[in-house]
């Protein structure tokens, strides 16, 4: 089998009608959720990731993703039920309407509100927030579906009243075609666990279910983009954690929540894009129609295949590189193939790619990520701009589902359980954690020294 990229595939994937070089992604490989438009489709959740978490509670019931209350909403949920009087018919039609028409954030008390959270009525925001869905469903829940939605089921109301509700959600379901890879399964059973946690505190979950969806949507994202950047060393088992302070801190440049936080992650995903299309080019190849491939996938393909096919394979990416896009670009080669190992060609074919993508996709591409992060991390930290930092809620709900059903842990373990999680401390920060878990009576000394500190149960 010959293991070369193929030029002719590759050269009806980025030329238009005209034979002009187009940067196109997603066709088969898609990475991230993030749009690269302008406008047209992307999410600021100024109203917050209610209807998001709305929508995977939908799909988790094998209900439709898409929901709105249009005016005949409660006119089909009547004509599926029979009445006795029109008076009767009317009653039940302002129930439903005092019941349904509240369904938002601040009037929810069951899983049932939840899921009839409308979708945004802003085109961009529901296709932005649709790309996240899928996302998040395609990660987190599709290959475990049945053991979520039995973790989850225990929270649904049974009886008539749920039938009639439901009638409307699951009559518009449709299914969702697979797109994104499982990439880090210590994060999708770490979620599933915190789920069942979570479960044990039917009022907890509801109040928290928003955060939860949102700390794996970006840990998830977050990760994706770290190992990404280091291409055939891209690693699935050894996971990076991101360091946070508490928003009630002081931000200072010494600290490591200012020094690899936010600013580390904006660098990272500052020429990402290049990734997106260069992985897409990659899956045009004479040795596998697989999909979804990254860097490393290549190299233990080729490893298996041997030597000679490790450097065929290698030949071919400064060739395409060399002859075909500098060709397109005006581009001048900066290095032939003379033997460089696999991680170079990578980097290599990255920075003369990266030379010709359009820096509108550099700064747009980003913002939505960026947008994620100061909508929901986001502490000023004045001249050093934006810090990664939990609020009071975050860190209780991290904390709740770090002990878990446990009556508690030691203290030394909910730092191991929140890594877990994607979540670094300084020793500042786990000072200042402790301090305010103390005060909510959620330590348990052991002795005044502070040895043996214990964390008791939230949930």
């Amino acid at each position: 089998m010959e293991y070369t990229l193929d030029f002719d595939r590759i050269k009806g994937f980025v030329t238009d009608k005209n034979d002009k070089y187009s940067f196109e992604r997603r066709k088969y490989v898609r990475v991230l959720p993030l749009p690269s438009r302008t406008t047209g489709d992307r999410a600021e959740y100024k109203d917050g990731f209610s209807t998001v978490s709305a929508a995977l509670l939908r799909l988790i019931e094998g209900e439709s993703l898409e929901f709105t209350q249009q005016a005949d909403f409660y006119e089909d949920i009547i004509d599926a039920g029979e009445f006795d009087t029109e008076e009767t018919k009317a009653i039940f039609k302002e129930f439903l309407q005092v019941e349904l028409g509240q369904a938002d954030r601040n009037h929810v008390n069951t899983i049932q509100n939840i899921k009839y959270i409308a979708q945004p009525e802003a085109i961009a925001e529901r296709k932005g927030q649709t790309q996240i869905i899928e996302f998040f469903y395609d990660v987190f829940i599709r290959h475990q579906h049945e053991e979520i939605k039995d973790i989850v089921s225990c929270l649904q109301s049974k009886g008539l009243m749920q039938d009639i509700l439901n009638v409307q959600v699951k009559k518009s379901r449709v299914t969702l075609r697979p797109k994104y890879r499982v990439l880090f399964k210590a994060y999708s059973d770490t979620f599933k666990k915190d789920l069942m946690a979570l479960v044990k505190s039917p009022g907890f979950f509801i109040e928290n279910i928003d955060e939860l969806f949102i700390h794996y949507t970006f840990i998830a994202m977050t990760q994706i983009i770290l190992q990404t950047n280091k291409f055939s060393q891209f690693d699935e088992i050894n996971l990076h954690t991101v360091p946070f302070m508490l928003n009630t801190e002081k931000a200072s440049t010494w600290r490591i929540g200012y020094k690899e936080g936010f600013q580390r992650l904006k660098e990272q995903v500052e020429s990402f894009y290049t990734h997106e299309h260069i992985l897409n080019i990659l899956a045009l190849n004479t040795f596998t129609s697989d999909e979804n491939l990254y860097y490393h996938d290549y190299a233990e393909i080729l490893e298996k295949a041997g030597k000679d096919a490790t450097n065929s394979y290698i030949a071919s990416i400064y060739k395409w590189v060399n002859t075909v896009y500098c060709r397109y670009l005006s581009l001048e080669p900066k290095a032939q193939y003379e033997g460089q190992d696999l991680d170079t060609a990578y980097r290599y074919m990255f920075e003369m790619v990266r030379k010709g993508v359009p820096k509108e996709h550099f700064s747009r591409f980003p913002l939505m990520y960026t947008i994620f992060i100061t909508r929901f991390y986001r502490k000023n930290g004045g001249s050093l701009g934006t810090i990664l930092a939990l609020n009071l809620k975050q860190l209780l709900l991290f904390t709740a589902v770090s002990v878990g059903t446990k009556s508690r842990i030691e203290l030394n373990e909910l730092w191991q359980e929140l890594e877990k999680r994607g979540i670094a401390l300084d020793d500042d920060t786990k000072m200042n954690v402790v301090v305010m878990l103390d005060k909510l009576n959620y330590i348990d000394k052991k002795s005044d020294s502070g040895d043996a500190q214990y964390v008791k149960s939230i949930l």
